[in-house]
């Protein structure tokens, strides 16, 4: 059974046979529920925190190889490209904090 949105998008991946789907899908939802598992249980023990440290790996890498199946890692390094350089360009135009001030109060 798929646990979570995410790995349900999967099952619906192009290009993917279902068994590819249903994998990667599995992966991603027991990724998931060990994480989830290791954030409950955790009681700040060695153990726990090493427990913890692998299933956030676990999850990164399962949500990564998904996200380079369905295409998305392209897009979303686009995005976040567009993104900085709006920032940047919105810090670049903005007045100084202290001209805004001295406008304010005139």
């Amino acid at each position: 059974m798929v646990s979570t949105w995410a790995a349900r998008l999967l099952l619906t991946a192009p290009g993917m046979t279902i068994p590819e789907r249903e994998a990667l899908a599995q992966r991603l939802g027991k990724a998931e529920l060990e994480l989830q598992r290791a954030q409950r249980e955790s009681d700040g023990s060695a153990v726990a925190r090493r427990r913890l440290a692998n299933a956030r790996v676990e999850y990164r890498n399962a949500e990564h190889h998904a996200l380079e199946v369905l295409g998305a890692l392209h897009a979303l390094d686009r995005v976040e490209q567009l993104g900085t350089a709006r920032h940047q360009a919105a810090r670049a135009t903005a007045a100084p904090v202290s001209s805004r001030r001295a406008a304010a109060s005139q």
